[in-house]
């Protein structure tokens, strides 16, 4: 795992640092990981989402059922 420093507001720290006591993480910096890694994967999978309709829409132009 690469680690790398970031750099957030006060008031997102006293969030996060409030949250981690509600949850099973040990740390907020273990709970703000979490956080993060699950807003790449959402990308992630919007991107492919988008890629997948945009394939499909080709497809249907082919057979001409859009114009």
């Amino acid at each position: 795992m690469k680690e790398i420093t970031i750099k957030l507001e006060d008031e997102v720290i006293a969030s996060c640092e409030r949250q981690v006591q509600e949850t099973a993480f040990d740390s907020t910096e273990e709970y703000i990981a979490f956080i993060v890694s699950e807003a790449a994967s959402v990308d992630e999978d919007n991107i492919a989402g988008e890629r997948d309709q945009k394939h499909s829409e080709g497809q249907l132009r082919a057979l001409g059922y859009l114009d």
